[in-house]
């Protein structure tokens, strides 16, 4: 079961000024304002606007999947994270509020053993669309109460 993360006014506000700020600061050297006419500087100044760009689209394309044996949690197409659900230690239901925002956001912190052979407990906070949704198909999934 796929479920699409929330994504509040902080987070588009966020991303648009990272884009438009980029875009204000590489301008002149994109019109050739310093002498910088050489393509290699204006290849370096539009890699620059493209990793931001993959930035923002990390950030918003979030995506929450409970498979079989696993809860999946994918950042754009590039980061992953598998959390088998006898990994899982526990989860609950959170409410934050988020900075330069009126609105608070609900969500899920989920207490899991980390991986790559550490000690300890990891926490992730995710905030899925549909969270009621999510909160029953997950304790189904992995029977913590």
């Amino acid at each position: 079961m796929k479920y699409k993360s929330k994504i509040n006014l902080f987070w588009i506000l966020g991303a648009c000024c990272m884009l438009l700020g980029t875009y204000i600061v590489m301008r002149p050297f994109f019109m050739g304002y310093y002498g910088t006419h050489s393509s290699i500087v204006q290849f370096g100044l539009l890699s620059i606007w493209i990793m931001d760009a993959l930035f923002v689209w990390i950030m918003l394309d979030r995506k929450f999947v409970i498979k079989e044996d696993l809860l999946e949690i994918k950042y754009g197409c590039f980061l992953h994270l598998h959390l088998r659900y006898e990994d899982i230690k526990e989860f609950h239901e959170i409410r934050r509020l988020t900075c330069l925002s009126k609105y608070a956001v609900d969500g899920v912190a989920i207490a899991f053993h980390p991986q790559n052979g550490r000690t300890g407990t990891d926490v992730i906070r995710i905030a899925p669309a549909d969270l009621k949704r999510f909160l029953d198909h997950l304790k189904e999934k992995t029977m913590i109460a």
